[in-house]
């Protein structure tokens, strides 16, 4: 008899699995700040407005091969560095489970790179069970580039993840980060309410700013 090979990945199924790992909205939030925090920011604001929520950092930010990398699945990312995304997959799931199942946004900025937006259809990814080459980065507009170093003035680098409104997230983000000053709203106290996972044993340990 002829020997044969197998063994192949099922896009569809992959895709499918995703919202069955686990990935609770604590732990998107979680790992959404985890990157913040290995791309070397020193501030991350959440900001949540009529429209969307956008988590903001002014770490090193991102070129087109490091989206490129990014946005592949099952790389090793983690393997021998100390980063503190606990999952590997987590930026791209993460905003897939918060999404719902619609779009999220990705802005980046690395520092003598272009100013990159990157879209991520994740309705039309679901639907088609299908993730390669699906996801799209282009150029920012002027507008997007005015917004983008408006949110972190003086610095011209960083990433800016764009989700849609999420009430649970918000819910997640008022139960966990307490203002303790109404001036600065520096959301440097969390509370206990959380039983999934307490994030102030996860970042307590870090100098980065939380801001609201």
């Amino acid at each position: 008899m002829t020997t044969t090979t197998t063994g192949d990945f099922n896009e569809s199924g992959i895709i499918a699995a995703w919202g069955r790992q686990g990935f609770s909205i604590p732990k998107c939030l979680m790992e959404l700040i985890s990157n913040c925090i290995d791309a070397d920011s020193n501030q991350i604001k959440i900001c949540v407005d009529d429209k969307c929520i956008r988590i903001i950092d002014d770490g090193i930010g991102m070129h087109r091969n490091g989206v490129e990398y990014m946005f592949t699945m099952f790389r090793e990312n983690h393997k021998y560095d100390k980063s503190t995304g606990a999952f590997g997959v987590g930026g791209k799931i993460a905003p897939f489970v918060i999404s719902n199942k619609t779009k999220s946004y990705v802005f980046t900025k690395m520092k003598d790179n272009q100013y990159l937006k990157v879209v991520c259809p994740w309705g039309e990814i679901a639907s088609n069970g299908k993730y390669t080459n699906m996801i799209q980065i282009s150029p920012m507009t002027e507008d997007e580039i005015k917004t983008f170093c408006n949110e972190r003035h003086p610095n011209v680098h960083g990433t800016t993840i764009e989700l849609p409104l999420n009430n649970e997230l918000i819910k997640v983000i008022r139960e966990n980060f307490i203002p303790v000053d109404c001036d600065t709203k520096v959301l440097d106290k969390v509370s206990n309410k959380l039983s999934d996972i307490p994030m102030c044993m996860v970042f307590g340990k870090f100098s980065t700013s939380i801001t609201c």
